[in-house]
């Protein structure tokens, strides 16, 4: 989905106070949520991150990414809202699902490849300017005139745009460091993006993109040729076949593990086992 098909629908807006001995359960939300922290400071764990929330502070999480307040004394405006009308018929608000439900499914799975950040959470400990916009939402849904849903339609749509022009924290950034270093660590596995958007939650567009701009390739490419560095000291050796080579690597297919391996190096895998490596000044790499 782009974000030219941006459509939010405004399903529910309140203003929600906590207490700090208030014990809240983890939930699974049907629909997308933003927190604005209006006076006080609380605390809410999403997708795994703890987040603290003080005065203007914004947290965005996705339909169907786990999420609890933990307490801390906070009043805030909470959104519950889809990123399309595809489901605005359903306009009551909708209880989130407790974690661990086997058949929970969100209304809308939405992705959008150059958003990464409404994938999953966003977080902004210092967005004083949104707290107009979340007044207004929640005015809004308060009067419920005639206009009031394309209106407030209008008015997320431009919180939303904000939010991703918005400078994101360091911490909620995507650290090309810590994909690589996972690379290097799993490279005999089935490695995608779809995969590897599963540990990070990042969009595989945007861990590809990532990738690319740490090590100027592809991550496919990156990926093969990491395949490539493990197998030479392994056809160094000469105790194992080309095809146990292949496989010990991460190649399922040991004849394309060779006309990989010659595309890069320059001669097949036998040719450089069997003369036990080139020295390393002509490596291609």
């Amino acid at each position: 989905m782009t974000l030219a098909e941006l459509h939010p629908y405004v399903r529910y807006v309140r203003q929600v106070r906590t207490l700090r001995e208030d014990r809240y359960e983890a939930s699974l939300p049907f629909d997308a949520r933003l927190f604005y922290t209006l006076r006080g400071t609380g605390r809410v764990l999403a997708d795994g991150n703890e987040y603290t929330l003080p005065p203007g502070s914004l947290l965005y999480i996705n339909a169907g990414v786990a999420y609890q307040l933990l307490g801390g004394e906070a009043d805030y405006i909470a959104v519950n809202f889809d990123l399309t009308h595809r489901h605005s018929h359903r306009t009551l608000p909708i209880p989130p699902e407790r974690v661990g439900c086997a058949r929970f499914m969100p209304l809308e799975a939405v992705q959008f490849a150059e958003a990464p950040a409404l994938d999953r959470c966003w977080y902004c400990p210092s967005c004083s300017q949104a707290g107009e916009t979340m007044a207004a939402l929640l005015a809004e849904y308060e009067r419920r005139l005639p206009d009031s849903e394309p209106y407030a339609t209008a008015l997320l749509t431009g919180l939303l745009i904000q939010m991703l022009r918005h400078e994101p924290e360091p911490a909620a950034r995507l650290q090309p460091e810590l994909v690589v270093d996972y690379i290097r660590r799993h490279y005999r596995e089935e490695l995608t993006g779809e995969a590897l958007a599963g540990v990070f939650h990042y969009h595989p567009n945007h861990i590809s993109a990532v990738i690319r701009r740490h090590t100027g390739l592809p991550l496919h490419r990156y990926l093969l040729e990491t395949r490539i560095r493990h197998a030479l000291p392994l056809l160094e050796e000469g105790r194992l076949s080309v095809a146990q080579v292949a496989h010990a690597v991460g190649f399922a297919d040991a004849n394309y593990f060779t006309r990989y391996f010659k595309q890069v190096m320059g001669i097949t895998p036998l040719t450089y086992r069997n003369q036990g490596g080139i020295p390393y000044e002509d490596r291609f790499f």
